[in-house]
């Protein structure tokens, strides 16, 4: 009885049955003495899905650029922003007479106009670099 069970078709084995259908260019590797005898492979489709992993890595790569970009921009407006409502609070000592020493104002000045340069300037260069090599 056992011998016969081993001999029956692959069709009525359970895990035949459970496999999806098979369209003519799926090919199922056989294993022979325990190695993948390996499939052959269709040179255009692997040059069209190398070509789409790349796009989609391009795509990828511009909207992560894109969102970087707009939260840097959104935070330097809005460092500007308070740097600007301090600076007119400062002039009209307004509100509950608000007053900075003039060195602390200064160095708040410089530091957020430096700190936004810097971030500016980093942005630009390591968000879009320049992909041309430089002279030494």
């Amino acid at each position: 009885m056992a011998d016969k069970d081993r001999l029956r078709p692959i069709e009525s084995t359970p895990l035949y049955k459970s496999l999806p259908e098979l369209t003519h260019r799926q090919i199922i590797t056989p294993v022979i003495g325990g190695t993948n005898v390996p499939r052959p492979v269709e040179i255009n489709d692997e040059i069209a899905r190398a070509e789409k992993i790349k796009n989609d890595n391009a795509e990828q790569d511009i909207q992560l650029k894109r969102n970087t970009w707009y939260r840097l921009f959104r935070f330097l407006i809005a460092e500007t922003t308070l740097i600007f409502v301090l600076s007119f609070f400062q002039a009209i000592q307004w509100p509950w007479h608000f007053h900075l020493e003039p060195w602390s104002f200064r160095l708040l000045v410089a530091a957020t106009i430096g700190q936004i340069t810097a971030m500016l300037y980093v942005a630009v260069r390591y968000l879009f670099p320049n992909n041309t090599p430089r002279r030494r």
